[in-house]
C-alpha cells in the first residue's frame, strides 16, 4: 500500500512549523511544505524528512503545482498575514493584491484539491482560519472579511464534498503567541488578556495538537464543523 500525502501550505509560518513538528513522527505520510522563501525553508527543515514546494500566492496558482504527487490525502493550509489598518485609509492596490493571494489563488487551489480527492473518493482538508472569520473586527476589516470568505468556502464543500468522503475543517484561533504578538506593546497585550477569560493567548502548539487530532478521525461526523480556540474569548 503507498504512503499517503500530506500537504502543509504555509510551512515555514510559526504555526505551519509547528504543525510540521507536532507529525514528523508519523511514518505513513509523505509530507510536502509549500514556502515562497528558500532560504527560511532551509532553516527550517534542514533536518527534517520532507519535500518543499515553492507556491508565491502573489503570482497565479500552478495546476501542475502537485503533479509529482500520485494522491493527495490530507490539506492543512496556515498561510496568511494579518492586515493591521483602519479601512478607509487601505490603498486600493493593497486590497486588489490581497484579495488575490488570499481569495483568488487560495480559491483556485482547493478546486485541484478537491478534484483529486474526489476522484480518490476520500481526503482531509485542515483550514487554520481565525476567530475573525467568525465575528467582525474592527481595523482588520480587510482581514476579517477575506477569513470569513475562507470559512464559508470551507464550510461550503464540506457540504459538497461529504459524499465523496471528504472531510472538511477550520480550526479558528483567537490571539496566537509568536509573529502576531511580537508586533504588540505590552499594554495592548495586558488588555487583550484581560479580555479573555481564561487570560491566556494560544500557542501554536495547541494548534498543532488540534490538527493531529482531526487527522486521526476517521469518519464524517465533524466535517464543517469550526474547532474555535480563543480561551472563552468568543462563544457561539
Amino acid at each position: 500500500m503507498s504512503q499517503k500525502s500530506r500537504v502543509i501550505i504555509g510551512g515555514t509560518s510559526h504555526i505551519g512549523f509547528s504543525i510540521v513538528n507536532q507529525l514528523k513522527s508519523d511514518q505513513k505520510a509523505n509530507t510536502f511544505v509549500s514556502y515562497r522563501n528558500q532560504d527560511k525553508f532551509n532553516e527550517f527543515y534542514e533536518h527534517h524528512d520532507l519535500t518543499g514546494i515553492y507556491i508565491d500566492f502573489n503570482e497565479p496558482f500552478r495546476m501542475n503545482t502537485f503533479d509529482q504527487m500520485e494522491q493527495i490525502n490530507e490539506v492543512i493550509i496556515c498561510y496568511g498575514e494579518e492586515w493591521f489598518e483602519l479601512f478607509h485609509e487601505c490603498n486600493g492596490k493593497a486590497i486588489e493584491q490581497y484579495i488575490n493571494a488570499y481569495i483568488t489563488q487560495f480559491t483556485i487551489m482547493l478546486t485541484e484539491f478537491t478534484r483529486r480527492m474526489i476522484q480518490q473518493k476520500s481526503g482531509k482538508i485542515i483550514l487554520i482560519g481565525s476567530i475573525f472569520g467568525e465575528v467582525p473586527a474592527s481595523y482588520e476589516a480587510i482581514y476579517s472579511s477575506v477569513k470569513a470568505y475562507q470559512h464559508q468556502l470551507i464550510k461550503s464543500l464540506a457540504k459538497e464534498l461529504a459524499p465523496s468522503n471528504v472531510q472538511c475543517s477550520i480550526i479558528a484561533p483567537g490571539v496566537v503567541t509568536g509573529g502576531m504578538t511580537d508586533r504588540l506593546d505590552r499594554e495592548t497585550i495586558d488588555v487583550l488578556k484581560s479580555d479573555i477569560p481564561t487570560g491566556q493567548f494560544v500557542t501554536a502548539e495547541t494548534i498543532a495538537e488540534w490538527v493531529e487530532f482531526l487527522l486521526n478521525q476517521s469518519d464524517l461526523s465533524h466535517t464543517g464543523q469550526v474547532i474555535s480556540l480563543n480561551g472563552g474569548w468568543h462563544i457561539q
